[in-house]
């Protein structure tokens, strides 16, 4: 999943994981936590993966490789 700043051109942050995979259609993705600080999304690999939003006053195009947790069937 990509992050945009609606007010610029550029996205915030751009989410990844070594399993996370999305073959064609988004499964699904909101956000959660208290102050929305998380970012939760479905995988081809039926689990679901959720990430920590980085501070949006921090640089432009942040690659958010590592998950906050993972959560499915082993």
């Amino acid at each position: 999943p990509v992050l945009y700043d609606v007010t610029s051109a550029h996205h915030i942050a751009e989410f990844d994981h070594p399993e996370y995979y999305n073959s064609c259609t988004m499964k699904s993705c909101c956000f959660a936590g208290d102050k929305d600080q998380y970012v939760l999304s479905g995988s081809d690999d039926f689990k679901l993966y959720i990430w920590e939003v980085p501070d949006v006053t921090s640089r432009k195009g942040n690659l958010i490789a590592k998950t906050h947790f993972v959560l499915g069937a082993q």
